[in-house]
């Protein structure tokens, strides 16, 4: 009796210690097209989500707004639509929470994939209702899909969007104040024809921001740049391998101490049939301290070096202010 005692005893320990390290997920969506996009840790431990739904069969996307708790339990969920504008393709392409609770939107709304396309920023106070929007008329196709609250609690975006009458595109950026009024906002473009795309931004300690994204004309190359508070250009470089024969492409980027910058990627080379983890580090005005490659048989390919110290193509951005017809509610979708 006293070894059953022990091996009821052992078989509960045992259950007890796994049941401790059982995780959880919770799927979300309906039957149809439904992408998250960005999301965010809450101050609560919880997690806000956004990105867009399509249910099957629908003409219409919406943009969408989830809040999970620690346990990935829904919250409440919101969705964004301006229909009754006209538009019928939304969504969200970043979201944040606010250093003073409630949450910052960005994303963009048009009537066709590939039309013409208004970029929205969206504040929701804490419990997802709707506090104050700004919209901004691109006139050409666009999307918004970098975000962060800046150290005067403005608020920056960053997307991309067709270059007027070229087959390439550029990169935009907008500051906002905190109560959402445009600042200043611009253009960025290299060449005619080149595709370039901003993949992350950064806010450095001297307050201005750092863009990393790509271009490309040919061959992929990084490009990253940096502007200060007021948007002004201060430098931008573009990195590549040394041979110029495989594809950079950088993915995000860090600010580290002394406003160095930490970016990581990818290169593509036929010499190892893929493609390889890249990591660099810069200095504050964009040289090239070092830069490593991991994860794939890297004979014959050397560290990237600059290749370029480019004056981007500047252009005064200021096409906003018209309001669309706000459409936040209450969304039962899943």
């Amino acid at each position: 009796m006293k070894n059953l005692t022990v091996l009821f005893s052992f078989i509960v320990c045992s259950a007890n210690l796994f049941a401790q390290k059982k995780t959880f997920h919770t799927v979300l969506g309906g039957t149809g097209d439904d992408i998250s996009t960005s999301a965010d840790r809450t101050e609560d431990n919880g997690y806000v989500m956004a990105g867009s739904i399509k249910p099957l069969g629908a003409t219409a996307t919406q943009a969408m707004v989830v809040k999970l708790n620690e346990k990935l339990e829904i919250e409440w969920q919101k969705t964004y639509d301006a229909q009754n504008s006209g538009f019928n393709e939304n969504s969200f392409g970043g979201v944040i929470q606010t250093k003073t609770e409630g949450y910052i939107l960005t994303g963009s709304s048009s009537v066709s994939v590939g039309s013409a396309s208004y970029i929205s920023i969206i504040k929701l106070n804490k419990d997802g209702s709707f506090k104050w929007s700004n919209y901004m008329n691109m006139g050409v196709a666009a999307n918004s899909n970098s975000l962060l609250q800046t150290a005067d609690k403005g608020f920056l975006i960053a997307g991309n969007m067709q270059s007027g009458g070229t087959s390439g595109s550029d990169i935009f950026i907008a500051k906002f104040d905190k109560s959402g009024n445009l600042a200043w906002g611009k253009t960025i473009g290299t060449a005619l024809n080149a595709n370039d795309s901003v993949e992350s931004v950064i806010e450095t300690t001297d307050s201005g921001f750092v863009l990393t994204g790509n271009t490309q004309q040919g061959l992929t190359k990084i490009q990253v740049l940096k502007l200060d508070k007021d948007g002004n250009f201060l430098w931008m470089n573009t990195y590549e391998d040394p041979l110029a024969v495989n594809n950079a492409r950088a993915h995000c980027s860090v600010a580290t101490k002394a406003n160095k910058i930490f970016v990581t990627g990818s290169i593509f080379s036929n010499d190892f049939n893929g493609n390889a983890f890249l990591s660099m580090k810069l200095n504050q005005d964009g040289s090239l301290i070092n830069s490593k490659l991991s994860g794939k048989n890297k004979q014959s390919i050397e560290p990237l070096k600059v290749v370029q110290d480019g004056l981007a193509i500047w252009l005064l951005w200021a096409k906003h202010g018209q309001q669309l017809n706000t459409k936040i509610h209450n969304a039962p979708i899943f």
